[in-house]
């Protein structure tokens, strides 16, 4: 056991295991995060973005475009129009 200045090798493995353990924790924790926000953003655009990668095989550049498009679409759409001609 570790004695507060006498630290063994053993012990200090066992804290780095520890503290890699956790960070791989946050990593996961910050892409399953990114994921659900990127989802919820192509929803947002009128888009599936599970289904576009999923079923129709495109690649997460290519809706990531399409989301960015479809804002772009919408950005323009409401500054040239009132919030009533809305589809």
């Amino acid at each position: 056991m570790c004695r507060r200045g006498h630290l063994t090798r053993s012990d200090y493995e066992k804290f780095q295991q520890q503290i890699f353990d956790e960070l791989d924790e946050l990593e996961q924790a910050g892409r399953e995060r990114l994921v659900a926000s990127f989802v919820e953003i192509g929803r947002r655009a009128g888009i599936d973005v599970v289904s576009e990668i999923l079923d129709k095989g495109k690649s997460v550049p290519e809706v990531f475009d399409a989301v960015q498009k479809a804002f772009a679409k919408r950005c323009f759409f409401l500054k040239h129009h009132t919030t009533k001609d809305l589809p």
